[in-house]
């Protein structure tokens, strides 16, 4: 047996896919820099950290603080993160920018190659359906669905623009933290909301037959959840969702620590296995399967929660020196 959390870190608005034999999860950073950091598992529950995806997002004076100015609680938030014929892809939008980055490589180390994507686009979700087109999913309240170019430079000029789902309910937070996915060749749009009838966050799925049909759906997840990522274990339809739970007040640096849980993918629809984050769990993945004799140290350094020691700072101090970091240590400390 296992128990939640699986990880006793920060790590916020999960995004999790497989590739091959090996999950990768990337999550919010906000301000700390280097960020978007993306870990590594064979099994969703022993995690290791594979790379930091950007040494420094942006010069702005907020990154480096200067003239009063900073970007605690905003910087890098909800990367979406896909593997698409043999490329990585991480998307995320920057809530002091205001501008969306994509940042792509061959291999998980890098090197991470940036760019952006024209608009702005909050909690966004990257799609790549089966004929290589790519899509967007983003907002708050309203759910927008949008088709970019070729290069993924921005919207596609006559290209899908649609809104997908619509916020309805008297609430609190409406429906955000968008996450897409095709599944067998129907569409599964995930999202979170806080309606005022329950007063805590609820998992939401919706899907469509097709980009531009009906998403039907409705809440399948009430445990306060904020936004999860379900991710498939191979050979089966069920889905273990990787999320985050505990969370407060994000801005004044309350803990989000990633849990599991799982989801049942059934005759079309999602329903939940339980409807509540189970504080036990067991697991029917094999580490002898794994690397081949049991032994999970030749690709796993860490096997009891821990990630490593990951060394970070806040905003661009590192690289423009506005501060630093010695060995000495204070007595007490």
């Amino acid at each position: 047996m296992y128990r939640n959390p699986i990880i006793w870190a920060d790590d916020p608005d999960l995004d999790v896919i497989r590739v091959n034999d090996t999950y990768y999860m990337v999550s919010t950073t906000m301000h700390m820099m280097p960020g978007c950091v993306i870990l590594r598992s064979y099994d969703l529950i022993h995690w290791e950290t594979a790379v930091h995806v950007y040494d420094v997002l942006d010069g702005t004076p907020a990154h480096r603080l200067e003239g009063g100015r900073h970007i605690y609680g905003q910087g890098m938030w909800a990367g979406s993160l896909r593997f698409h014929k043999g490329k990585f892809y991480v998307v995320f939008a920057a809530n002091d920018t205001h501008r969306t980055y994509l940042y792509t490589a061959v291999d998980i180390g890098g090197p991470w190659t940036k760019q952006y994507i024209d608009g702005f686009y909050h909690d966004c979700s990257l799609l790549f359906d089966d004929d290589d087109s790519a899509y967007l999913i983003y907002g708050n309240t309203d759910i927008y669905l949008t088709e970019l170019e070729d290069d993924l430079s921005g919207p596609k000029p006559g290209g899908l623009h649609r809104i997908v789902v619509r916020e309805k309910q008297e609430h609190h937070l409406g429906y955000e933290g968008a996450h897409l996915y095709q599944i067998d060749g129907r569409y599964y749009a995930f999202f979170i909301h806080i309606a005022k009838a329950n007063g805590r966050r609820t998992q939401a799925c919706y899907a469509a037959d097709s980009l531009e049909g009906e998403f039907v759906g409705g809440d399948v997840f009430n445990d306060d959840i904020p936004p999860s990522s379900p991710a498939a274990r191979p050979n089966s339809r069920i889905f273990n969702t990787t999320c985050w739970s505990g969370c407060r007040n994000a801005a004044a640096g309350s803990s989000r620590i990633s849990m599991r849980t799982a989801i049942c993918c059934y005759e079309n629809s999602i329903i939940a296995v339980h409807n509540d984050v189970e504080l036990a769990f067991d697991t029917s993945c094999s580490l002898e399967n794994l690397d081949g004799n049991g032994s999970m140290g030749t690709k796993l350094r860490h096997s009891d929660g821990a990630v490593g020691i990951l060394r970070q700072g806040h905003h661009n101090g590192r690289r423009h020196r506005t501060w630093r970091c010695t060995a000495e240590r204070k007595k007490g400390i």
